[in-house]
């Protein structure tokens, strides 16, 4: 019975020591700026590199592809690891289609400053698409949000 109870205990210690440890250190688990999986494609559209103010005098990297006016324009919000180049393959693809593009680089990534935050991430969506609508004319019913 002694031994059952050692064993108990050394296992509720041990979750306690793993729970505190994936608490404390969650944020690394989740946003992976500095991860690359380049498959070396070479890009193959016109952009224009922008950068976009969001909150706290963070400006985001971003490309913007712009073909016409009338062509509906894709918002693209990369996924939480890696840079825009990682993205490269995806944007030759898009470049393919009828409609203008633009890929931004969240807050911590691609040499923006700030730490990626849910909160930060949600304003710098924010912030892209009201610059989107108020620089560009590209009205929300224009607009096409696509997010990895």
């Amino acid at each position: 019975m002694k031994l059952i109870s050692y064993f108990f205990f050394f296992f509720i210690i041990s979750y306690l020591i793993i729970f505190l440890f994936m608490f404390f250190f969650q944020r690394s688990f989740m946003y992976k700026p500095n991860i690359n999986s380049y498959d070396f494609s070479s890009i193959q559209f016109d952009y224009k590199k922008v950068k976009i103010p969001s909150e706290k005098n963070i400006e985001l990297n971003s490309w913007f592809s712009f073909k016409n006016s009338k062509n509906k324009t894709l918002v693209f919000f990369h996924g939480n690891a890696g840079n825009l180049n990682n993205r490269i393959y995806k944007l030759n693809e898009f470049d393919k289609l009828d409609l203008n593009f633009l890929i931004i680089s969240w807050r911590g990534f691609s040499g923006n400053s700030g730490k990626p935050t849910e909160n930060g991430l949600y304003q710098d969506a924010i912030s892209t698409i009201n610059w989107l609508e108020h620089l560009h004319k590209a009205a929300i019913d224009n607009q096409t949000h696509k997010g990895e």
